[in-house]
């Protein structure tokens, strides 16, 4: 006869499935984090207040407009993407709706959304030169295909 004693398993797997859960988590925090990352790079930055309004969520959608950041920016339309005296200010708003977003179970639904009233315009080409082909959609395209 053959007896194996199991006493202790349990407690090991429970370890397992918390270990990885915490890593099935981490990749989660990481993908959004790209795409967030992406679109805010794309992002064109006039009075902030289209960058400042994405926002990252768990659950539902934050529709948040932020509102202007900062002043209009005389030709901000022909300025090069990062160069904006607006930017870092609207990155920083949209960056603590990230920082301030549970990722801990993975297995939740995540958000990145814009509730500016350019959003549309500008994710459709509509509404600026500096992002003819939009925004997000280019993103989410670029990190499903493992781009970076």
């Amino acid at each position: 006869m053959i007896t194996i004693d199991v006493t202790g398993l349990d407690a090991e797997f429970a370890d397992f499935e918390k270990q990885m859960i915490a890593a099935v988590a981490d990749e989660v925090e990481s993908v959004v984090t790209d795409v967030h990352e992406r679109i805010l790079d794309r992002s064109p930055v006039d009075t902030g207040e289209f960058v400042a309004s994405w926002r990252v969520s768990r659950d539902t959608p934050e529709l948040v407009s932020n509102g202007p950041v900062g002043p209009e920016t005389p030709g901000a339309a022909q300025m090069a993407l990062g160069t904006e005296p607006n930017r870092a200010a609207a990155e920083a708003i949209s960056r603590a709706s990230r920082d301030a977003t549970d990722f801990s179970d993975p297995f939740r639904q995540f958000w990145i959304s814009n509730a500016s009233p350019q959003a549309i315009p500008i994710e459709y080409g509509d509404a600026s030169k500096r992002a003819p082909a939009g925004v997000a959609r280019l993103a989410v395209e670029e990190v499903a295909a493992g781009v970076r």
